[in-house]
């Protein structure tokens, strides 16, 4: 799951767009968890970093589910709310953070490319 959340953390990184979303935002934590496994990223002012000893006063974001469904979430598979109503995913976040987190995961997709041939 780690390396999943690193990829995830070097989309938003590479792309401006994602950046300036994350620049809007205030001090956010998400905790992934799954199973025995947290893992924890701080969203601040355009940057995405991953946390090793949180604390501090920050808002805080719980998802909690499976390696899979995480997996799909984080390469934008499939969407937060979605997974939330199917009951994959089960989220502790304020709905203005869910819409945040929402448009993040689903704008850092791997792009998929398509070619016309002329």
């Amino acid at each position: 799951m780690m390396e999943m959340i690193q990829t995830f953390m070097t989309k938003v990184k590479e792309r401006d767009h994602l950046r300036s979303l994350l620049n809007n935002a205030d001090s956010l934590m998400v905790r992934f968890i799954c199973g025995q496994q947290n893992i924890d990223i701080f969203l601040k002012n355009g940057e995405c970093t991953l946390l090793y000893n949180p604390s501090g006063n920050f808002k805080q974001c719980e998802i909690y589910g499976d390696i899979e469904t995480i997996k799909q979430l984080l390469t934008g598979e499939g969407k937060l709310r979605s997974l939330m109503k199917n009951g994959r995913l089960q989220v502790m976040a304020s709905f203005r953070t869910l819409l945040l987190l929402e448009a993040l995961f689903y704008l850092s997709k791997i792009e998929k490319k398509s070619y016309q041939i002329i």
